[in-house]
């Protein structure tokens, strides 16, 4: 009784096996286009007022350095360095509001996702004005050195990521929240 099963599952292995052997498999390009690594200047003015600037940062993944400095008479200077042009940095200021929002990579899902090949690495120094500042970030590396800084509010929000948060010297600004 177990011969016909027997014979019956050898003949669908070696059909299976007959159609593997002459299967091409021909994986897509990426997905992502990488180009040459550029640095960019980031160059956030300053606000007008005596309100705190409304500061908030949009990152996806890379590695995020914000720290205090001397910034001149701007608000806040840096430098993104990637490799990938749709995730330059984009500043918007409106009033006391500032974003600084990662780009957006869009692409078809002809090709294999290549997010092991992006390089992102902001470096971004504030003053001391007053800052009411939100992060909001993805999959990232963080290194967050707030001392200095005269921050009136702070919120993190972030998806899978190493985050590294310290006050070197004293908030030079009563926070409300934290």
């Amino acid at each position: 009784m177990n011969h016909p099963i027997n014979l019956m599952f050898f003949l669908a292995v070696l059909a299976l096996v007959s159609l593997a052997c002459g299967l091409d498999l021909n994986l897509p390009d990426d997905a992502i286009l990488i180009g040459e690594t550029t640095t960019t200047e980031m160059l956030v003015p300053q606000i007008s007022g005596e309100e705190p600037a409304e500061v908030r940062i949009n990152f996806g993944a890379g590695e995020l350095t914000l720290s205090g400095g001397d910034t001149g008479d701007l608000l806040a200077r840096g430098t993104a360095t990637t490799n990938v042009e749709e995730i330059r940095p984009e500043i918007t200021v409106d009033g006391s509001s500032v974003r600084i929002d990662q780009g957006r990579i869009d692409y078809d899902l002809t090709g294999l996702p290549n997010f092991n090949q992006i390089e992102n690495q902001w470096q971004l120094s504030f003053s001391d004005r007053p800052i009411d500042l939100q992060v909001r970030a993805g999959a990232f590396s963080g290194d967050f050195d707030f001392g200095g800084f005269a921050l009136t509010n702070l919120n993190i929000f972030t998806g899978a990521s190493s985050v590294d948060v310290v006050f070197s010297h004293p908030n030079r600004a009563s926070m409300d929240v934290f």
